[in-house]
């Protein structure tokens, strides 16, 4: 039986691929899976098997890279440790410091003093680590002090298999997500950074989730469609 690597761990060694190893070529995306080439410079992308831990596509995994929110992933394994050692609950109330409240706003619209819930918090930012907490990655929305909340993950319910994981975007990085499909025996994770556009991003990933759930699959080291 091969080994069943966990989740974050694997996150977190794609993330430090993508983001903190320099020193490689940016070679252009391959056009056959992409619908408008990115831009070379941001462009990264990364297919692993979460089951062996083999990588199954990859174009600059080791050049540097903006993760944007994708960092969220990392805060949110932290706040799970935390859950599993009994130091907080899902009751625990996050007070709001000076200086998050004095960042641009978001759908939650905090101010200086005010409290969350870790419960409402994880589903604010959602990402996928201890078993017991993946229901909180298939959401697309939650209801907060009696508004609804939406994401920005469009794959939950474009693809059938995709549960999770993070979006994220800033000016420098371009479109980034973090993907995680688990059907029919099949558990990938699917990294895509530097798109032009979330539907850019959208389409790359759903293209690399097909090709790599193919009969045949491409050496990793020349990424084709298959």
């Amino acid at each position: 039986m091969p080994p069943t690597f966990p989740l974050l761990q694997k996150l977190i060694a794609l993330l430090a691929l993508l983001a903190l190893v320099a020193g490689c070529t940016t070679a252009a995306p391959p056009e056959s899976v992409l619908t408008v080439p990115a831009q070379p410079q941001k462009y990264a992308a990364i297919v692993v098997d979460a089951s062996t831990g083999k990588t199954l596509f990859e174009v600059n995994s080791r050049s540097q890279r903006y993760p944007a929110s994708l960092t969220k992933m990392m805060t949110l394994y932290m706040l799970f440790e935390a859950l599993e050692s009994g130091r907080v609950t899902k009751e625990t109330r996050i007070p709001v410091s000076d200086h998050a409240a004095s960042q641009p706003p978001t759908k939650l619209r905090f101010r200086r003093g005010e409290t969350i819930d870790v419960d409402s918090a994880i589903r604010a930012m959602v990402v996928k680590r201890f078993p017991q907490h993946f229901h909180y990655f298939s959401e697309s929305d939650f209801m907060f002090r009696g508004r609804l909340v939406r994401g920005h993950n469009d794959m939950l319910g474009r693809v059938r298999g995709v549960d999770g994981i993070k979006t994220g975007y800033i000016r420098a990085s371009g479109y980034n997500i973090v993907t995680s499909y688990n059907a029919d025996g099949r558990h990938l994770i699917v990294v895509v950074m530097g798109a032009d556009s979330a539907r850019q991003r959208n389409d790359h990933v759903e293209a690399l989730i097909q090709r790599s759930l193919g009969p045949a699959i491409a050496d990793a080291s020349q990424p084709r469609l298959m």
